[in-house]
């Protein structure tokens, strides 16, 4: 999404290796079905744009080490095949031709965290009402803290989102309601925090630990790229853009709850 965002961003490119070239969003889970999303980046030249790539027309192959499949065209530049099943610890390969070159990204689906757990299974937070005063000092609980056995090269990301139909805020708010959901940056690690006042709602939350390759951890990463400077993207496609990643997660639950 950082990396999208990044090329999404660019208003001029002087750079004719960057001209009009393939960006690969796709992120492959255990258990699940195989699917690409395509897009592309337009050089800019004056007032000519180049717009060369029907993304709904390409042969876009999906393989493991021992058998291959042609991903199945569904519009908007997206291919997927939904009877290709992503298992943990394979190798995966993506491939496709454009403009007389050789679209290729691999990838391999990192093992799950293992033993997670967590220190407490419900928190009690204050409330605070706009414009008003407590009558004594708020008592916070204390961290959160999730644990699970890491592997060593692998990155951790800690997400936790509220899963109710309609939750509660716990503090009054005017304008947009506050996000649901929270995270850290990748880590190499093996724990993390989750701190009372980054939470918004009451109610049940889904903390998820995905394990994730260093091709996804790069995209936190400060390249500094701008639009008329794009040498410092991060990608593992060959001859594009954008990113081919397996994630590996496991899930624990949390219930906040109101003092």
């Amino acid at each position: 999404i950082i990396l999208i965002a990044i090329i999404s961003s660019c208003k001029e490119e002087e750079d004719p290796q960057y001209g009009d070239k393939v960006v690969v969003e796709s992120y492959i889970l255990p258990g699940n079905a195989v699917q690409v999303k395509l897009d592309k980046l337009i050089a800019f030249n004056n007032d000519t744009i180049s717009d060369t790539l029907d993304f709904n027309k390409l042969d876009v192959y999906f393989a493991d080490d021992n058998n291959s499949t042609l991903l199945k065209n569904y519009g908007s530049g997206i291919y997927a095949d939904s009877n290709f099943l992503i298992e943990e610890s394979v190798n995966y390969h993506l491939s496709f031709d454009y403009q007389g070159r050789n679209i290729y990204a691999e990838t391999s689906i990192p093992v799950k965290p293992s033993n997670c757990k967590q220190s407490v299974t419900s928190i009690s937070v204050p409330s605070f009402s706009g414009g008003s005063m407590p009558s004594s000092m708020p008592t916070f609980p204390d961290p959160v803290k999730i644990s699970w056995t890491s592997t060593p090269g692998l990155y951790y990301l800690v997400i936790a989102e509220n899963i109710e139909e309609n939750p509660t805020s716990i503090n009054d708010f005017t304008g947009d309601r506050p996000s649901r959901i929270f995270r850290n940056e990748p880590q190499q690690t093996n724990t993390y925090e989750l701190e009372s006042m980054q939470f918004n709602y009451l109610g049940k939350h889904r903390i998820v630990i995905f394990s994730l390759n260093p091709e996804y951890a790069v995209l936190y990463q400060d390249g500094g790229s701008s639009s008329q400077n794009l040498t410092g993207i991060n990608t593992n496609v060959e001859n594009g853009l954008g990113i081919f990643t397996g994630v590996n997660s496991d899930t624990l639950f949390l219930t906040v709850e109101k003092q």
